[in-house]
């Protein structure tokens, strides 16, 4: 006897027969619905961005936050992120959040109440997360080096390392040359910023703009916890 054990059921072939057992998931199916593992993030004064990696098997995911025991945020959906406002902004005030992974399941399985369900749910343990105060400022410089067009000054290679030193001492998150010359003139600058905590933006006529990597970041505000900071991207 060959027997074919699937999600819709147990299914049993002998004789040429078919016979067809009341369809249903395993206890054990069932408990392979792992909870997820969301983060929340603050990225403006008053929004917060959720996020979890996807659970195996789970179909949607409810997202919910509360402020002492009150619910500000209830949303489901098969996203795994969600934007959301924070009514209260205080700095120090707490949220509570959770995500439910949810299996709509085909077949229904026991509810372990007598009666039957079509949903197996999963839920985070509870996380916090606490509103900080915008204290965001930023130093903005533009400076030119006059890399090719002022003969009476000294060698380049002596005066990038001043150039570099005056960025320095005034320590600006974003700061934009003129001038720099031709690309092997930016390179060695480049080489020299990184040195100084600096690193080139990229793209188009951006070459030649330097951001602060203490205070500044590439990424995208969602790939990391940078409220309170700039973003440049």
């Amino acid at each position: 006897m060959t027997s074919l054990h699937a999600r819709a059921g147990l299914t049993l072939l002998a004789s040429g027969l078919i016979f067809a057992i009341v369809p249903g998931v395993s206890a054990a199916q069932a408990a392979e619905l792992s909870a997820p593992n969301p983060s929340m993030t603050q990225i403006s004064v008053n929004r917060a961005y959720a996020t979890w990696p996807a659970v195996v098997n789970a179909d949607e995911y409810a997202l919910r936050v509360t402020k002492d025991g009150v619910v500000t945020h209830s949303s489901t959906s098969t996203s795994l992120t969600r934007t959301i406002s924070l009514p209260t902004t205080t700095p120090g005030t707490r949220y509570q959040y959770t995500v439910t992974a949810i299996d709509n399941l085909d077949e229904p399985i026991s509810d372990g109440e007598g009666g039957q369900t079509h949903q197996v749910r999963s839920t985070s343990s509870a996380k916090t997360l606490i509103v900080r105060a915008d204290m965001t400022k930023i130093r903005f410089a533009t400076y030119n080096v006059c890399a090719e067009h002022c003969p009476k000054l000294r060698s380049w290679s002596y005066r990038v390392s001043r150039v570099t030193a005056v960025i320095k001492s005034k320590n600006p998150d974003v700061v934009t040359l003129q001038e720099t010359g031709g690309y092997t003139r930016l390179t060695s600058l480049t080489s020299r910023m990184k040195s100084s905590g600096y690193t080139r933006a990229r793209g188009g006529s951006s070459r030649w703009i330097f951001y602060r990597t203490a205070t500044m970041s590439a990424r995208d505000y969602k790939g990391a916890a940078l409220y309170g900071k700039t973003v440049h991207v």
